[in-house]
C-alpha cells in the first residue's frame, strides 16, 4: 500500500480513492470528490492525445479541472 493516498488519487484514481475511503478523516468525502473531479494523470495524458492535432489548448481543459474539482471540493 502507497505510503501517500493523496499522490497514488492522483496518479492511480481507483486504488486511490479506495485507500483514502479506509482512512477516518473529517474530509474524506470532499478530498475524494476532488479527486474524482480531477480524474488523474491518466485521464489528463489520454485528453492531451486526443485534443494535440487539433490545436486545442490543455491550459484551458487543467484550468477547467481544477474549477470542477474545487467546486466539488467545496459542495
Amino acid at each position: 500500500m502507497p505510503h501517500n493516498p493523496y499522490l497514488y488519487s492522483f496518479v492511480e484514481i481507483t486504488g486511490g480513492i479506495k485507500t483514502l475511503s479506509q482512512e477516518c478523516t473529517a474530509y474524506k468525502l470532499p478530498v475524494i470528490s476532488l479527486f474524482l473531479a480531477l480524474s488523474g494523470l491518466s485521464v489528463l495524458f489520454q485528453v492531451s492525445a486526443i485534443i494535440q492535432p487539433f490545436g486545442l489548448s490543455l491550459k484551458t481543459y487543467i484550468s477547467g479541472k481544477l474549477l470542477q474539482g474545487g467546486l466539488s471540493f467545496i459542495i
